[in-house]
């Protein structure tokens, strides 16, 4: 069975192919209409930097596909059962996805540059205020079970300019964990102007509320 669909809305427009058998396919390409709502819900989101977006979804057994790609995005997402793996790209924004529903996710991410990726971000999203950084960073992320946040990031470098000077912090290493309304940074280390800043005690900051308690 083939079908086409075809929503127009003030929203976006979807145009899909859609093939059933056995298995199920869609293809859908999405666009946004000069005068979309979206286009008003935020004046710094720029929608249109992300169009056109095409989608497609294939449905097999216990296994379930999504690709998206436009100019900005790239992503592929595949989930079995309930083993999730994929990856999502964005400039210099590179991230794989491996894990289960049941237990723990995990995600690894590399910025190879951070002004590519700003860049390329403001083309989406007014985020003109921000001061001009480089460098690239390693970080990991995992979740697990329970949904407690464990984050090991990493960098040999950042550059921070201003029209007066440069500040280049080094060898920047931060292992943290969230668990309830705790968060506790096992350790950190960077090295600024020839000073190194480390700790390799646990801190704590509880949050309750609006207060915040550190130990």
């Amino acid at each position: 069975i083939k079908a086409k669909a075809n929503i127009i809305s003030n929203l976006v427009n979807i145009q899909s192919d859609i093939s059933y058998s056995k298995d199920i396919s869609v293809v859908s390409k999405l666009t946004v209409p000069k005068d979309s709502l979206l286009s008003n819900l935020d004046k710094k989101l720029q929608i249109n930097a992300l169009m056109p977006m095409n989608i497609k979804t294939d449905i097999k057994n216990n296994t379930k596909v999504l690709n998206l790609k436009s100019s900005k995005i790239q992503s592929n997402i595949k989930m079995q059962d309930k083993k999730l793996k994929g990856y999502i790209n964005l400039a210099s924004l590179h991230s794989t996805i491996n894990g289960n529903l049941n237990g723990d996710i995990l995600v690894s991410a590399k910025i190879s540059s951070i002004k590519k990726l700003i860049s390329q971000i403001k083309q989406i999203y007014d985020i003109s205020k921000l001061p001009n950084i480089d460098g690239a960073i390693q970080a990991n992320i995992k979740l697990d079970k329970a949904k407690n946040i464990k984050l090991n990031l990493a960098s040999n470098k950042i550059t921070i300019k201003d029209k007066k000077k440069t500040i280049a912090i080094n060898d920047i290493k931060l292992d943290v964990f969230k668990k309830d309304n705790s968060i506790l940074i096992d350790k950190y280390q960077l090295n600024y102007d020839d000073i190194k800043v480390f700790a390799t005690n646990q801190s704590k900051i509880d949050i309750n509320g609006e207060d915040i308690i550190l130990s």
